[in-house]
């Protein structure tokens, strides 16, 4: 699956209403100011992904050290691609979910 900005808007811990308010506003934002948004956005994306992935490497360095599970040849890229389908598991899931209630909340503006 490819990221997207509204993947990572979904998956950010913002509320609901902040999330579909920077939606509709980015839409109608001047070239240069959705573009800090865009770049602020996938920062902290890169940060959250930086953060699980040093928490991954101290469980998997405390399993091997405790001999939990046997040290895999490369810690490095076995530590990255747990922490790659982690966060695109989370994403999906909180794209699906935040995309769902966004037409909800749609639908509902429709009908009023």
């Amino acid at each position: 699956m490819k990221t997207t900005t509204k993947d990572i808007i979904a998956f950010l811990p913002f509320k609901k209403e902040f999330k579909i308010e920077l939606l509709e506003k980015m839409e109608k934002m001047d070239e240069d100011t959705r573009l800090a948004i865009v770049d602020i956005l996938w920062e902290t994306y890169d940060a959250l992904t930086e953060i699980r992935f040093q928490k991954n490497l101290k469980m998997i360095m405390d399993d091997i050290v405790n001999k939990k599970i046997p040290a895999p040849e490369n810690i490095h890229k076995f530590v990255e691609e747990k922490t790659e389908k982690e966060m695109q598991s989370e994403l999906i899931e909180d794209s699906t979910q935040f995309n769902i209630e966004n037409i909800r909340v749609k639908i509902k503006n429709l009908m009023k």
